[in-house]
């Protein structure tokens, strides 16, 4: 289906902001809500490192942005 009709396809798979720009690292980040474990837990201290991990990662894509993968 994918192959025989990509245009009608693309808008399950592309994303399109509202303001019809690149999508940057920080509208990125915005399309997922983190709830995180309570503070006083080990997950909390996981989960913010994972956070961390996945914004750097996004700042570093971003900063790639002539380069392909």
């Amino acid at each position: 289906m994918i192959r025989k009709f990509p245009d009608a396809m693309r808008e399950f798979f592309v994303y399109k902001s509202e303001s019809e720009t690149l999508l940057d690292s920080i509208e990125m980040d915005n399309m997922f809500n983190i709830i995180f474990s309570d503070k006083s837990s080990n997950k909390y201290i996981n989960e913010l490192r994972t956070q961390t991990f996945w914004r750097d990662y996004l700042g570093e894509i971003e900063g790639m942005q002539n380069k392909t993968f």
